[in-house]
């Protein structure tokens, strides 16, 4: 599960990395980095750092259930185990997560009038009649906003 932390600039450009210091690419960009350059964090960064019991839950009883139906193999040490039913019990998620983001984009190319990848229709037909049905007009799509007041930014999906 991605642990990506998104910063953007007064004018709303994205600053998802930052020159390595000794040069040879980039890296991630850091809260430090942020500071520094007085980058603003996306409304997922900030609430990125909230308790959330429920989904600690959610994900303890993921780990449970698949450690359930996948017992340890012969001779493999506590360490390797766990590491393999984390990555067993998160395989679905990040599926889910995959899936969700090749949706998001099939939607995007529809509302912009680009063609849908083969095998989303199904996805997009539905959300393309409510949003007909409704009358919504979009305005924008993909619009970066900052909030220079509160100290945040991010891209919202649509504005309507």
């Amino acid at each position: 599960m991605s642990k990506s932390q998104h910063w953007y600039d007064r004018d709303g450009k994205a600053v998802f990395e930052v020159p390595k210091a000794k040069g040879g690419g980039m890296r991630a960009t850091t809260i430090a980095d942020a500071r520094k350059l007085g980058l603003y964090p996306s409304v997922t960064t900030v609430l990125g750092v909230l308790d959330k019991p429920q989904l600690m839950d959610w994900k303890l009883s993921q780990v449970s259930n698949w450690c359930h139906g996948n017992p340890p193999q012969d001779n493999e040490g506590v360490d390797s185990y766990a590491r393999r039913a984390t990555e067993g019990a998160f395989q679905q998620v990040t599926d889910a997560a995959d899936l969700g983001t090749a949706i998001h984009s099939a939607l995007e190319c529809h509302f912009k009038g680009l063609p849908v990848p083969e095998g989303y229709d199904a996805y997009v037909y539905p959300v393309s009649c409510l949003i007909e049905k409704e009358g919504i007009k979009f305005r924008e799509h993909e619009l970066r906003l900052v909030n220079v007041r509160d100290g945040y930014a991010g891209t919202t999906d649509a504005v309507f």
